[in-house]
């Protein structure tokens, strides 16, 4: 993990003779929304808050996931590292996103499941970062390790 590439699924399907995006659609049941998401997203609307999904899904990842649960009209900007041209983890991300989509860090809260990427947000200046510990339902809760955890978007409201 940690490269642009790990995270394409262009480049998979091109080195595993293998149509990734097809293979995706075959458990396509399995992608679901996280309890509370659309009443926290909708809640922030409200607000008038300004709400970016930042993401390290390939952009035909993305697409594929918004036509099973459709939520794009909940957010502002829909921003894959592929178009910032890092993945979320490398420091240079944050720079590079902060020089396209401005942004305050000491006003902006950051949302994810990879303990590497909240490091990055973090050391970058990112001042309100929450781990989410159960990413999949299917699995064990993640430790937070010092980060302020949830387990679902009812905890943020």
């Amino acid at each position: 993990m940690g490269t642009l590439k790990w995270y394409c699924i262009d480049h998979w399907s091109e080195e595993l003779g293998v149509d990734i995006l097809s293979l995706k659609e075959e458990v396509e049941h399995l992608i679901q929304l996280h309890p509370h998401v659309d009443e926290f997203l909708h809640m922030l609307q409200a607000m008038g808050k300004r709400i970016t999904l930042l993401t390290n899904a390939h952009p035909k990842t993305l697409a594929f996931k918004l036509q099973r649960i459709p939520l794009a009209h909940r957010f502002d900007h829909l921003i894959t590292s592929h178009e910032v041209g890092l993945p979320k983890e490398d420091p240079g991300f944050w720079e590079k996103l902060q020089q396209r989509h401005h942004f305050d860090a000491q006003k902006t809260l950051f949302v994810d499941d990879s303990l590497a990427v909240l490091h990055s947000a973090e050391n970058y200046g990112i001042h309100r970062v929450v781990a989410i510990t159960a990413p999949d339902s299917t699995q064990q809760h993640k430790d937070a390790e010092g980060f302020i955890a949830i387990r679902d978007f009812s905890e943020l409201m």
